[in-house]
């Protein structure tokens, strides 16, 4: 799996290391020397999970503080990948979620594949134009809902608009505000040109803190009517969305989710039908669980539209 040399990775593949026995550990670190011997195209940086986001987490099997960090990592779209104490089984998680165990793979060839992979991400990603997106051009560039859908980052990120600030953070679901004034008042402002991204760099932690999903789900619905169609957009679950129990009127979003599960990928007119909520109201949870990053919108080939 060559990298040539006018496609070197403009980084080293992250890679998070979790609750891993020592044998492990050292396993791994032996196939990352093997990997960068490779050659230039070839470049790792293993490190011990420190919350952030990484290309690759690898977590032992039946542990739990490695359930719950491979929970928060598939929010990032990190490769996960489970190892067993003595490294003898392995197991990826493929993109349809379920774990697949790589019979007789050995460790380098299973970071030189990831390496190429990472890659090709960075190419795809580097390389996408605005119109890879037009759904868009329909929403202030500038507006919060636009801003959660663009951000990539792992870690926290600041907005504010006049005296209103929020932090965002997509990987752990939450919204943090200094009252829940100003978290109300952030919703109801979410598609006005004037917010703005701004340092994070020694924010103030006090205040109150909420799921991100339903914060986004209560403002699109909110403003349902101000949002554009995303008709022609195809999506799948990433992950279930943290409702904070489930109020009782969006008791409708976990039977959608499953149909999302069942027939992905789906739009919104593919979901609207008998018993099914409005179509508008279809519309902005598309909207709010795109932004929070419970779905993910993929490309579909022009000769394959599903309806």
């Amino acid at each position: 799996m060559p990298l040539t040399a006018d496609a070197l990775p403009v980084r080293p593949v992250s890679i998070a290391m979790v609750a891993l026995s020592p044998a492990t550990e050292a396993q791994l670190r032996a196939a990352c020397l093997d990997v960068a011997a490779m050659g230039p195209g070839y470049s790792v940086a293993l490190t011990q999970w420190n919350g952030q986001c990484a290309d690759v987490v690898f977590a032992e099997c039946d542990d739990v503080y490695g359930d719950l960090v491979c929970a928060l990592a598939v929010r990032s779209r990190s490769r996960i990948v489970r190892v067993s104490a003595d490294a003898q089984m392995v197991a990826q998680r493929g993109d349809d979620g379920v774990f697949r165990t790589l019979s007789h793979m050995d460790l380098t060839a299973l970071l030189a594949g990831l390496c190429a992979e990472a890659l090709a991400h960075d190419r795809r990603a580097g390389g996408a134009p605005d119109c890879a997106m037009p759904e868009l051009s329909g929403l202030p560039r500038s507006c919060l809902l636009s801003q959660a859908i663009l951000q990539e980052t792992a870690g926290w990120t600041a907005s504010v608009h006049e005296h209103i600030r929020v932090r965002l953070h997509r990987i752990s679901s939450r919204i943090h505000a200094s009252s829940p004034w100003h978290l109300g008042e952030a919703g109801r402002r979410l598609l006005s040109p004037a917010w703005r991204p701004v340092s994070d760099h020694g924010a103030d932690s006090s205040g109150v803190e909420t799921s991100l999903d339903l914060f986004l789900l209560r403002a699109c619905l909110s403003q349902q009517a101000a949002l554009p169609r995303l008709d022609a957009a195809h999506f799948r679950l990433a992950h279930w969305p943290d409702l904070d129990g489930e109020e009782p009127q969006h008791a409708w979003v976990l039977p959608l989710m499953a149909k999302v599960v069942r027939q992905a990928p789906v739009s919104v007119p593919k979901l609207v039908g008998h018993k099914a909520p409005p179509s508008g109201q279809i519309n902005a949870m598309f909207w709010a669980f795109w932004a929070s990053g419970v779905l993910e919108r993929i490309a579909m080939p022009r000769d394959h539209r599903p309806s």
